[in-house]
Parts: structure tokens; C-alpha cells; sequence
């Protein structure tokens, strides 16, 4: 009889792993959504040799290479979702040959089928880099291709470690210690070369493996010291499940090394086991089921639902998709978060509901939520840069997009806004600077032309004289303000240009965010002088509080002549309190299901808190 563990072929389970790829295919297209994995990446290709060059100057940069240009397909989610599914289809493939080589059995494809799904789990996060997967790929090819050639050959496999190793670190740097160690395994258990001859190149694979990063690091390559035996090892990402990326590794390593210690035991005792009793069907079955389970509790676990929906929020603001954006944000009021919170509030400035319907997605983060221009405002400053380039200040707007630049790199949104920063100051020569390099990113340019916001803001530009380039949305001179002074800058904004109506309504916006009557009340014949058609339903709401509390802020309320309804509605509020005995902790909860989305709920309840 044959050794069973040569009839766990891939064969046998290629219909497994189909099934368990397309449904890879369809959770990372329809669940993760590739478009939004590179809305948080941002991930920049250029073509061109210089681009090319920065990259093959220091180890992984080839797998960083192919993975910024693999990913320029998330642009388009089925694309996106393929790459990602056949990488870990290919991943999954040679690893089960891996285990099959280290004689794991009838281990070998549950063993491969937790694999997968922990790829899955990891390629769910929205932080986790192709450039990973390539390497792990990578290594595990290698290493197949230095056990079939050489196995039988103690010099040739000498030969192709000596040649196989400077390379592989080269293309992927770090994770090259997976073919290091497949590489010892197999020296050590597989091979029937004798014990001082293993021994001996034992040695000197792990001589080779520490010193080659060292010797590139001194010699050949630029890069930090503490960057030689860590880079491109995913150990430090953000991820829901943060032990995925270490599980990943001990998957590739730790089954190999006890199936090669079985194996060599098995040698030795070749009376017991000699033959495998195959696992009756029933429970083959069973064991699937429970290891396709645990997978599925992995990738559940491992996808992040709240950040997808801040991602989406992020996309829809870069499309100017305002109504959606306020659509998905009222529907997701569990989700909280400062980039969220922010576009929102954006959205409702441009379809003219700021003070109307501010309070109908929880304002957790009070005025901070709304305008910022210091501390954790640089944690989005692409944000920040396209909010003040759409009030008129330019100058910010271009520190904000340079402080983008820093951190994000030349994506191609920077590179947009940048462009339309310079033609607007007049400074042909730095827009044309930035345009060039957007015309050589994959996809991007052409994609840039079909994109309405952009093409018609350039129009505008591009159409505009000499004379009126700056066109009425934007102030005639433009200023910079001390970082940490925001309420300052939107007062500047009001006190040079009175008709300023984005900085005016975003200042009444911050107004009532923190809950400064006394400053909303002198914004009033302000108000009165602006182009509005009816007084926002939130103004009124606090200045029907003010004239109800009897503090008098020097104010005629009786010229205001606030609606009926309006004024009915404060009285049903109080009248909730006194039931309670004025006791408006436990008024709470019967006011937050009626009058949640009213200034008067805010100004009594609001407890600020700082969001990530």
C-alpha cells in the first residue's frame, strides 16, 4: 500500500478550494470593497524610470514596486478583488506544497484551509499592504524552487541558498527569513545527507542569513539600521484581530517544523505507524465544517465595518456626493468618528442645512467636530485642505496640502488639489509642475478627466482672464492664522469680508457647538443682513432658549418673530423636565427620543469627547 500521506494531493481538494476562493473573491469585492482600501492607502505609482529607480535603492523595494502598481487596480473593485484573490490563491497553492514537502499528511489541507482564511482576515483590514503578501509569496516560491532542484545535491543546494538568499532579500527584505528558516527545516529533516554535513550547512545558512542584511546595510543599500531584519514584516499594523500577522508567520513555520521532527522520528521507528489510517469521510467532513467555521469567525471579526463606512464617507467627499454623505452618516449614527463627523458637516454647509439639521448625527466632539486647525486636525489634513480651499483661503489650503504631501506621499488627490491651489494664486509654473506628475500616474490622469468636481473647477480656472481668476467664492487676498485659533480664523474670515456666507454660517455653526449664546446673539443683525430665506431651524431653536431663560443679551426677540410650532415644541421639552422634578438626568432618555435632534437636547446634554 501506498504511503497515505501521498494521496493528499491538491487535486483531491482543488474543488475546496474554489469554492473557498470565490468566496474570497466576492467578500473582499462586496464586503471590503478594494476602492476603499486605496482611499486609505492612497497608494502612488508613476510611470517611468525614475519612479522605478527610488524603489530598486534599498531591499523590498521590488515587491513594494509591483505592490503600488498592483494596487492602481483598486480603482477598479473587480479588478482590485482579483489581484487579491488570486495573491492569496497563490500563496495557498504553494504553501500547500510546502506542507506537503515537510510530510504534514492528512494535516496538510485543514492546515491550508486555516491559511486562507487568515490571508482573508488580513486582506480585510484596510491597512494591510499588498507589498506583505507579495513577500510571503516570494519566499515560499523560493523555497520551492531551492528543495525540487537541489534535494538530492548537498553542493547544489549550497549553491542556490548562496544565490537564492542575497536575492530574495533583495526583492522583499525582512520576510526572506521565511525561506531562511523552510530552508533549515528541510536541511535539518528532509534531506539524507549525514548529521556533520547537515550540521555544518546548518551553519551556514544562518551565518549567510544574519550577516548578508548587515553586509547590505553597510555596502549596498541607504536605509535605517533598525529597519535591517524588520521591514516589510507586518507586526505592527492596526488590525481588529492584532495577533493575524504573527499567526500568519507561525502558520508558514511552526507546521513544517513539527511535521519534520514527526518525520524524523518516524524514520527512526519504522516499525510503528508505518501505515496512516486514512480519516473516515464523516469525520473529514466534520473537521472542514469546524475549520471552515473558525474561519469565517476570523474574517467576521477581522473586517472592519465602522471604518468601511468612514472610508465610504471620505470617497463621497472627494466626489462632492454631499446628499449621500449625509445620508450614510444619519445612517450610521453608532459610528463615530472625527472624518466622518467632519464631512458631514461639510455636506450640510453645500446643501444649505448646516443650522438646520446639525444635530441629526450626535455632535460627540462639540465645536472640534466642525472646524479645526491644530492637533489632531493633522491626523486628516487632506480634509482640512479641502475645506479651506472651498472658503476662499488658499494660502491655508496650500499648508494643509503640503502637510498632506508629507504624509500620504504624491497621491493623486494631493496632486489635484495642488494644481487648482497654484492656478488660482496665478502660479502657472508649480500647477504645471504638479499636473505633470499627475498626467504619469497609472489610471489616475484619465480618471481625473472624467471626474466632474475637478474638470469643472479647471474649466473655470483655465477659462477665467487674467483679471477675475479669482472668482467670487474666493476672498480677494488670502491669509494664513496661527494654528490653534480656529474660531479666530472663521472671525477673521467675517470681520474683511461681512458676505462671506460659508465662513458665516460655519462660525454660527461653532457657535451653538459650544454653546456660546452670547456670541451667537451678536452674530444676529448679522444675520439679518445676509441672503437667507428663512432663519435656520437651530438659530432659532437658541434663541427661542434665550428669550425662555430670561437672560437678557440686549436683543429685541420680539422683532424675530419666531413660529408657533417652534415655540410649542421648547415648552412640551421643559414641560418633560418639570414632570421629572427638574431632575434632567432622568428627563434624559423621554427628551432624547423626541427632541434629539434639537439645539435644546444639545446645549443641556453635550458632554465633549475626543474622537479618533
Amino acid at each position: 500500500m501506498a504511503h497515505a500521506v501521498e494521496s493528499w494531493t491538491w487535486r483531491k481538494y482543488a474543488w475546496l478550494f474554489t469554492l473557498a476562493g470565490a468566496s474570497a473573491y466576492l467578500h473582499l469585492l462586496v464586503n471590503v470593497s478594494p476602492r476603499l482600501i486605496f482611499q486609505n492607502q492612497q497608494p502612488v505609482f508613476f510611470s517611468g524610470a525614475e519612479f522605478f529607480q527610488k524603489h530598486v535603492a534599498y531591499p523590498g523595494g521590488i515587491a513594494g514596486y509591483l505592490s503600488s502598481m498592483l494596487e492602481q487596480l483598486y480603482l477598479f473593485p473587480f479588478l482590485g478583488a482579483l489581484v487579491m484573490t488570486l495573491i492569496i490563491a497563490g500563496i495557498t497553492l504553494t504553501a500547500f506544497y510546502v506542507y506537503h514537502t515537510f510530510k504534514l499528511g492528512i494535516a496538510t489541507p485543514y492546515i491550508t484551509l486555516i491559511l486562507t482564511g487568515t490571508l482573508l482576515a488580513v486582506h480585510s483590514g484596510y491597512f494591510y499592504q499588498l507589498s506583505y503578501s507579495l513577500s510571503v509569496l516570494f519566499s515560499l516560491i523560493a523555497f520551492l524552487i531551492f528543495f525540487y532542484i537541489g534535494r538530492k545535491r548537498i553542493f547544489l543546494r549550497l549553491l542556490l541558498y548562496l544565490i537564492l538568499c542575497p536575492i530574495l532579500y533583495y526583492l522583499v527584505a525582512a520576510p526572506f527569513f521565511i525561506f531562511v528558516f523552510l530552508a533549515l527545516f528541510a536541511e535539518a529533516f528532509l534531506t539524507t545527507a549525514k548529521w556533520l554535513g547537515k550540521l555544518a550547512l546548518i551553519v551556514i545558512y544562518i551565518s549567510i542569513a544574519l550577516l548578508w542584511p548587515l553586509i547590505a546595510h553597510a555596502y549596498l543599500f541607504l536605509y535605517a539600521s533598525s529597519d535591517i531584519y524588520s521591514f516589510l514584516l507586518p507586526f505592527y499594523l492596526f488590525l481588529p484581530i492584532k495577533v493575524l500577522p504573527e499567526f500568519l508567520y507561525l502558520l508558514l513555520l511552526v507546521p513544517p517544523f513539527v511535521s519534520g521532527v514527526l518525520y524524523c522520528l518516524r524514520k527512526k521507528n519504522p516499525n510503528a505507524n508505518r501505515e496512516h489510517k486514512l480519516i473516515g469521510v464523516a469525520k473529514q467532513a466534520a473537521l472542514l465544517i469546524v475549520c471552515l467555521l473558525a474561519l469565517l469567525a476570523i474574517v467576521y471579526k477581522s473586517f472592519n465595518n465602522k471604518q468601511k463606512a468612514v472610508l465610504n464617507i471620505d470617497k463621497l467627499a472627494e466626489e462632492h456626493k454631499w446628499e449621500n454623505i449625509i445620508a450614510t452618516a444619519k445612517a450610521h449614527p453608532h459610528v463615530l468618528h472625527r472624518l466622518l463627523t467632519f464631512h458631514y458637516n461639510r455636506a450640510l454647509y453645500h446643501r444649505g442645512q448646516l443650522c438646520e439639521d446639525l444635530f441629526a448625527y450626535p455632535q460627540v466632539e462639540g465645536e472640534n467636530g466642525l472646524y479645526r486647525n491644530s492637533g489632531a486636525a493633522f491626523e486628516a489634513p487632506y480634509a482640512m485642505a479641502s475645506l479651506t480651499y472651498e472658503m476662499g483661503n488658499i494660502n491655508s489650503a496650500q499648508c494643509w496640502a503640503n502637510e498632506a504631501l508629507s504624509i500620504e506621499g504624491e497621491s493623486a488627490r494631493v496632486l489635484k488639489l495642488l494644481t487648482l491651489i497654484h492656478l488660482r494664486k496665478g502660479e502657472d509654473d508649480a500647477a504645471a509642475l504638479y499636473s505633470n506628475k499627475l498626467s504619469k500616474m497609472l489610471f489616475q490622469h484619465k480618471m481625473c478627466e472624467r471626474d466632474k468636481p475637478w474638470t469643472d473647477e479647471l474649466a473655470k480656472i483655465k477659462g477665467a482672464s487674467e483679471a477675475s481668476a479669482v472668482d467670487s467664492s474666493f476672498v480677494a487676498s488670502h491669509f494664513l492664522i496661527r494654528y490653534g485659533h480656529a474660531y479666530a480664523e472663521l472671525q477673521y474670515f467675517i470681520k474683511r469680508y461681512p458676505q462671506h456666507k460659508m465662513a458665516f454660517e460655519y462660525t454660527m455653526a461653532y457657535d451653538l457647538l459650544s454653546r456660546r449664546l452670547d456670541r451667537l446673539v451678536e452674530m444676529v443683525p448679522k444675520f439679518m443682513q445676509m441672503p437667507f430665506d428663512k432663519m435656520p431651524r437651530h438659530l432659532e431653536e437658541a434663541l427661542i432658549l434665550i428669550g425662555m431663560s430670561g437672560i437678557d443679551y440686549n436683543i429685541d426677540l420680539n422683532a424675530l418673530n419666531f413660529r408657533v410650532d417652534y415655540v410649542e415644541k421648547f415648552r412640551r421639552f421643559m414641560s418633560i423636565i418639570s414632570r421629572h422634578n427638574n431632575n434632567t438626568q432622568f428627563a434624559q432618555a423621554e427628551l432624547l427620543q423626541e427632541f434629539g435632534d434639537t439645539y435644546w437636547y444639545y446645549h443641556l446634554y453635550h458632554q465633549p469627547q475626543e474622537l479618533k
